[in-house]
């Protein structure tokens, strides 16, 4: 921990540390590496412009930087310091606003890198509100033709030429990049090319994020990648689709799967669909042809419209992905009422059966009417499921509870806490996360009597989930206990013989 700018006596101790470290950034961002330094910025500024030679970090190979709005200057020396002869991953995160002389220095700096280096490996630049750092990009594609991942993260882009697409789409080794399709397939010249070309097309990409206007445009540039290891997808259309829309669309996907072994699946909407048209309610009987991809880890189905599904479906969901499912969503980030036909007793089914799940996102039915009979009988609510211990996150979208009295409440929170009892985070989109946040008008209004309802149940599911911890607490001490029993009791035992 770098806690004052060193001494001049304590410069060759301060160099020779600085020779090894290999990765600077979050501590968990680099494990193989923990060398990790962490300074006040005002060191920072001191470092730059007292160094006494021209790279104190010369070994430096990998860099996460995150702008820290606090303190602008220093945070932006901090990367000038960095940026040395050695380093090949450079990944930069400037989500707020900055001075303009900053943004200007920032694209300045980071193009001067690109320029003089020649071994670069991986550019992430995810500063959406620095304008024109898109501009690093046609340097990247001509200089470093074993660049594997390019991302240029940016709030308004401007337009690429053609030619710099299509040198994009030849680079050998690119593994993960960010493709506007109307601007990649919006030329006469590029699709022609691209169709009947020799030439590469995506040939090893693994990770994209495609920006389209409408799914069809996606279909058509997937159908164009030659790349058979795509794994990692994220869709992002600008408006809505409908049903039938996103139907073709994963019908289509389906159909590629032999040549896209996909593990990670992100489809989501810029745009909000109309309101109250059920052209709009994406289906279990649209979802399903995503089933057939194999060994899923991820499936989120975001879009900006109302997604329901039934029990069937989630039961279909673990027989296809059972052993591999870490996360899935569907529909639960985005406000508007919808007649979910799965209940809690499929979600459970779905949770048992897919033990890696850890988060979920889902609108469903909260009536707990099918635990009343085993509840009337004193069973224990969950009797028959095994609580979940690796699931901590529950997003329920815009689930209602509207329907339930303060019975059913207290029955609902129970079920929870037996089933999911080491839960963090719990989530209804009828509580804000930010107080004060804007309303979105393709969303329902707020309802203050879903919010207090679900208030009350996140309360009681609190208090239950402690007392559902400690009584799996004790019933491991006792179940130790009993071990510890039978053991000594067989060593007593005279019938033992020992040969």
């Amino acid at each position: 921990m770098l806690q004052r700018p060193p001494e001049p006596h304590e410069w060759t101790r301060f160099l020779h540390y600085a020779e090894r470290v290999r990765a600077i950034g979050p501590s968990l961002t680099f494990p193989e590496f923990p060398c990790v330094i962490k300074a006040f910025p005002s060191a920072h500024s001191y470092l730059l412009t007292h160094k006494p030679v021209d790279h104190l970090f010369p070994n430096l190979r990998y860099i996460l930087w995150h702008y820290d709005h606090l303190f602008p200057e220093g945070s932006m020396d901090e990367l000038s310091l960095l940026l040395g002869p050695r380093v090949v991953d450079l990944t930069t995160y400037a989500f707020k606003g900055m001075p303009e002389s900053l943004s200007d220095r920032l694209v300045d700096e980071v193009t001067s890198f690109i320029v003089e280096h020649t071994d670069i490996k991986h550019v992430r630049l995810y500063c959406p509100y620095v304008p024109g750092l898109e501009a690093v990009i046609p340097n990247v594609v001509f200089l470093h033709q074993a660049v594997q991942s390019l991302e240029v993260l940016q709030e308004t882009p401007s337009t690429l030429p053609p030619n710099i697409w299509l040198e994009l789409s030849r680079l050998p080794k690119l593994e993960k990049t960010i493709i506007f399709v109307d601007e990649l397939l919006g030329s006469d010249e590029i699709r022609k090319q691209s169709a009947h070309s020799s030439e590469p097309f995506f040939p090893s990409l693994r990770n994209v994020t495609i920006h389209a206007s409408d799914l069809a445009g996606c279909s058509r540039y997937l159908d164009l990648i030659q790349s058979s290891s795509l794994e990692r997808l994220v869709v992002i259309v600008t408006s809505s689709p409908t049903n039938e829309e996103a139907r073709t669309f994963f019908q289509h996907l389906a159909k590629r799967r032999h040549k896209m072994p996909l593990r990670f699946m992100h489809f989501t909407s810029v745009i909000g669909s109309p309101r109250f048209d059920d052209n709009y309610i994406i289906d279990a009987d649209t979802l399903r042809p995503l089933l057939s991809f194999w060994n899923v880890k991820s499936c989120q189905v975001t879009f900006r419209c109302p997604v329901s599904v039934d029990n069937a479906f989630l039961e279909d969901v673990a027989t296809a992905w059972a052993p591999t499912l870490e996360q899935l969503e569907l529909g639960a980030s985005w406000r508007q009422r919808v007649d979910s036909q799965a209940t809690l007793q499929g979600v459970f089914s779905l949770i048992t059966r897919c033990r890696e799940l850890a988060s979920l996102g889902l609108v469903f039915d909260a009536r707990v009417d099918e635990f009343q009979e085993a509840l009337g009988a004193g069973e224990r609510l969950a009797k028959g499921y095994r609580p979940s211990d690796r699931l901590t996150r529950f997003s329920t979208g815009a689930t209602t509870l509207g329907e339930l009295d303060e019975t059913d409440l207290a029955t609902l929170a129970d079920v929870l806490s037996d089933l999911f009892p080491g839960m963090r985070t719990f989530e209804t989109l009828w509580i804000r996360r930010v107080q004060h946040e804007p309303f979105q008008i393709d969303e329902d209004p707020d309802d203050e009597g879903e919010a207090d309802c679900w208030r009350q149940l996140m309360a009681l599911y609190k208090e239950m989930s402690t007392i559902r911890l400690q009584e799996r607490l004790w019933k491991i001490q006792l179940d130790t206990q009993v071990r510890v029993r039978e053991v000594e009791t067989l060593q007593a035992s005279p019938s033992l013989v020992a040969f």
